[in-house]
């Protein structure tokens, strides 16, 4: 099973699917958590940090980073992802394509040259959302050091309202402000359900 955990900076993500995979270990499921997005952090900041003199140098920089993003989101899917899945493991991604085309739509980034790319990459079977309020959302970003734009109240709240529109019914919603582990627990028993009735 392929579990894709979602949400804004400072939702709980990374905490979350750490959680949810030592909940069903428990429950003797093999698990592996990828964080494709967490790339080359200082990387990407040095790159983000760049001066912008006209809008065409940030526009680059933008496809740049899409680019980039992209192309981890692909090694990850290629290397660990399907293999994992082939080998009858379940895969937790913190983080994946819903996340990443969110960020980049703030930034005017565009996918449409990229179908080809993106087709390689497998859905997720069940896509976990952590609904979290911006404020609260703001506070631990900022106390995790996310960079400047992790930290926008702006970005915080344009990415709260696109998860709220991309993510349809029958996903799994998360409180963010809740116990994230007790979530998890609550989570786990909930794919572990939903693995009996699978043909």
């Amino acid at each position: 099973m392929f579990i894709a955990v979602s949400g804004t900076n400072g939702a709980g993500k990374s905490t979350f699917a750490r959680a949810l995979a030592e909940r069903l270990r428990a429950e003797d499921v093999r698990v592996n958590v990828v964080e494709p997005l967490k790339a080359n952090t200082r990387l990407v900041r040095r790159f983000s940090g760049l001066p912008s003199p006209d809008r065409q140098t940030w526009v680059e920089r933008e496809r740049w980073l899409l680019d980039y993003l992209t192309l981890r989101l692909v090694r990850s899917a290629e290397k660990q992802i399907k293999p994992a899945l082939a080998a009858g493991e379940w895969v937790v991604a913190d983080r994946w394509l819903v996340d990443h085309q969110i960020n980049q739509a703030f930034f005017g980034g565009s996918f449409s040259t990229l179908e080809p790319v993106l087709d390689r990459l497998p859905t997720p079977d069940v896509q976990i959302w952590l609904r979290t309020s911006t404020p609260v959302a703001l506070e631990r970003a900022r106390a995790s050091g996310a960079g400047r734009f992790g930290t926008d109240p702006e970005f915080l709240a344009y990415a709260a309202a696109e998860y709220r529109h991309l993510l349809g019914d029958g996903e799994i919603v998360v409180d963010g402000t809740a116990d994230l582990t007790e979530s998890a627990t609550t989570v786990a028993r909930e794919l572990l359900a939903r693995k009996e009735v699978r043909p």
